[in-house]
């Protein structure tokens, strides 16, 4: 781990402790919204093995907070990149409904317009 971290380090020029601040950072904006109810606007990344069968039951269920989803074939699995917006459970109750599918699923905050220069926390308002 010691030497992963010294190359990642090297590459964005920064220290170890640079690092881990900016992991530590990073999951935390990916996860404060688990922490109240609020509305929340963001990203879903999703990598499956799935045919799409399991995709469309989601698309379904979630269709008050899935705007918009692109599906992509990538090697032998799928990827899905789902734009939401709506309210922090919903969110929250997607990505866990895709966590017990077998689904990778990755929420990425967008930010308001200046939120990042004020300290707000991303897409979760």
């Amino acid at each position: 781990v010691v030497e992963m971290l010294d190359r990642v380090a090297a590459v964005l020029g920064t220290t170890r402790s640079g690092v881990v601040e900016m992991a530590i950072r990073s999951f935390l904006e990916e996860h404060e919204h688990y922490t109240r109810e609020h509305n929340c606007y963001g990203l879903i990344v999703v990598r499956s093995g799935d045919d799409g069968e399991a995709r469309n039951s989601f698309l379904e269920e979630f269709r008050d907070i899935v705007v918009s989803s692109t599906h992509y074939h990538v090697g032998s699995g799928c990827v899905e990149v789902m734009l939401v917006r709506g309210p922090s459970r919903r969110v929250i109750e997607l990505e866990r409904a895709l966590s017990l599918a077998g689904c990778t699923a990755r929420f990425i905050p967008i930010p308001s317009h200046g939120e990042r220069r004020r300290g707000g926390d991303g897409g979760c308002r």
